[in-house]
């Protein structure tokens, strides 16, 4: 089951190598076939010196894990894969672990009559810094 609540987050104090502003978090629920979509982001501003605490987060049916995604630098959209558990317990946030997390669907005309499917993907990569 995808998740339908945004984490709940707060700012705290600790070694952290976020900059000040605002920052995006989503998680997704995970077991051994993969993970699911991300949940609806939730926002926090931070300031200097502080990391984010995501709050705990029950597992759902069949869930053995969590992913969690953080914009990389204030302001930015994209979400990078920051942090893992088992869930079920507070996780705190200081930085991303330097890729993003993407999902590709796949559409096929059911008309074409070679039976031959073709799919392009496209990434274009972001200096984070």
């Amino acid at each position: 089951t995808n998740p339908s609540s945004a984490p709940t987050l707060t700012a705290i104090s600790g070694t952290t190598n976020l900059g000040a502003g605002v920052y995006k978090v989503a998680y997704t629920f995970t077991n051994a076939g993969g993970e699911t979509l991300e949940s609806p982001v939730g926002t926090i501003t931070i300031t200097s010196g502080q990391a984010i605490r995501v709050s705990s987060i029950a597992l759902t049916t069949n869930a053995t894990g969590m992913n969690f995604y953080l914009t990389p630098v204030a302001g930015r959209t994209e979400l990078y894969l920051s942090k893992s558990n088992s869930g079920g317990a507070a996780i705190d946030l200081d930085s991303v672990r330097g890729y993003v997390k993407f999902w590709v669907r796949q559409q096929v005309a059911s008309s074409d009559p070679t039976g031959v499917y073709q799919a392009q993907l496209t990434v274009s990569a972001v200096d984070i810094g």
